[in-house]
């Protein structure tokens, strides 16, 4: 506390340690004032800190690994899995957007898609299990606050064969001729 002139006291609430939002949104402070007088009179306030939030907080998601499997003749458009993150941020922080990235051959990103604001991935192409009988696909989560933070996941994909190659029949001759 300081005296102005002896007539009136200015109040400085000093920060000690850092804010955390997520740990506590509000803080509440009653300030009493009590001068020297016989017998002392008091007052109080009550002061009421809202802490606002930043960005400091990444996406976070459920499993760090999703897996999956699906029959190679699945119809397109057919919803596979959906993953979800969340974010211990508020507001603008906390929304999520989802991409896929990073495909490890260059077909996954033919044959998914993601929905940003959902997570739900969908199959948009032919699979085929004796090309390709497991997919790894890496999915990102990233929030809209500025700068923006993000985390990723892994979504294996196992395709299941069905009967769908007719068989094939190769005849090695064992003679070019054969006697009558």
């Amino acid at each position: 506390l300081q005296s102005e002139g002896g007539r009136g006291l200015s109040v400085q609430l000093v920060l000690q340690k850092a804010l955390d939002r997520e740990k506590q949104s509000v803080i509440s402070l009653v300030l009493t004032a009590i001068d020297g007088g016989k017998p002392p009179k008091s007052g109080s306030l009550d002061v009421i800190i809202n802490v606002l939030d930043v960005n400091d907080n990444n996406p976070v998601f459920g499993k760090s690994l999703y897996k999956v499997q699906v029959a190679e003749n699945v119809s397109f458009g057919t919803v596979l899995t959906s993953v979800t993150a969340t974010d211990a941020d508020e507001g603008v922080n906390s929304v999520i957007l989802y991409s896929l990235i990073g495909h490890r051959n260059s077909q996954a990103s033919q044959m998914f898609s993601i929905t940003p604001d959902t997570g739900e991935i969908m199959v948009q192409g032919q699979l085929d299990f004796e090309e390709n009988p497991a997919i790894e696909l890496r999915v990102q989560a990233t929030d809209t606050g500025y700068p923006p933070r993000s985390s990723q996941c892994k979504v294996l994909v196992e395709v299941i064969d069905v009967n769908d190659n007719a068989p094939e029949i190769t005849v090695t001759p064992l003679l070019e001729t054969i006697r009558e």
